[in-house]
């Protein structure tokens, strides 16, 4: 096992979430069985590490999220696929 960051267009079901509304939903997702830390968020070619809702005040179509895990797998199953 080794964690690495992996990124991941973020799913339909958070587009137009808060930013604190998305981490819920991410920590929300280790009952699943989601082992993820989301880090960051990429949107217009520029990266918010740790962001706080006065930077992104909603998530967006198109935003990309970073997250510490174990595989590329992990992220697509959070997001469904």
């Amino acid at each position: 096992d080794s964690n690495e960051i992996y990124s991941r267009p973020i799913p339909a079901i958070v587009v137009g979430k808060t930013v604190g509304e998305f981490f819920k939903w991410a920590a929300a997702l280790k009952d699943n069985g989601v082992d993820m830390l989301p880090i960051a968020i990429s949107r217009k070619n520029k990266m918010y590490v740790n962001p706080r809702g006065s930077q992104l005040n909603v998530m967006e179509q198109g935003d990309v999220f970073f997250a510490i895990c174990d595989s590329a797998d992990i992220l697509k199953k959070a997001c469904g696929e």
